[in-house]
């Protein structure tokens, strides 16, 4: 079976490709693209961006998870989840520029939020400002010194 759909795979901001990923579209008559498989697109480009997609998506799910905030949901999403995972995990993919201008990060595309995350290794820009923090500060010491405080506490 092929997908062939011309409004799928569009550069759209990152809310709306989460909405995309797990909810499909209405509208335009298209499945969540978590049900695309690479066989069922035409060329290679779709097939590229479809894996690009997914891998963006593994990251903001790994974010979520990591602050506590993902719901294991089975079967179809609705859009307000879609759209609070988002709002949850936005701050995680807000990273700074080169020249220090504001960055309007909900209107960029996904494309270029994914460009971003591999850009900086693959990390999210929490994790970046840790790393520039702790390196700041010490690095592992920091740790270390919140480790000795709360075993003195007990």
């Amino acid at each position: 079976m092929s997908y062939n759909n011309k409004h799928h795979l569009t550069l759209t901001p990152l809310a709306t490709m989460l909405t995309n990923w797990f909810c499909g579209n209405q509208n335009t008559r298209t499945i969540p693209f978590k049900l695309l498989a690479g066989r069922e697109l035409q060329n290679r480009r779709e097939k590229l961006q479809l894996c690009k997609m997914r891998k963006l998506v593994n990251a903001v799910i790994h974010g979520a998870k990591h602050l506590c905030v993902w719901q294991e949901q089975r079967g179809a999403w609705d859009i307000g989840s879609a759209v609070r995972l988002f709002e949850n995990v936005k701050h995680l993919f807000e990273y700074p520029t080169k020249d220090a201008k504001i960055r309007r990060t909900i209107q960029i595309s996904w494309l270029t939020v994914y460009n971003l995350y591999v850009g900086h290794g693959c990390k999210c820009a929490t994790e970046l400002a840790t790393t520039s923090v702790g390196e700041t500060v010490g690095g592992s010491i920091g740790e270390a010194n919140v480790m000795d405080a709360t075993a003195t506490d007990i």
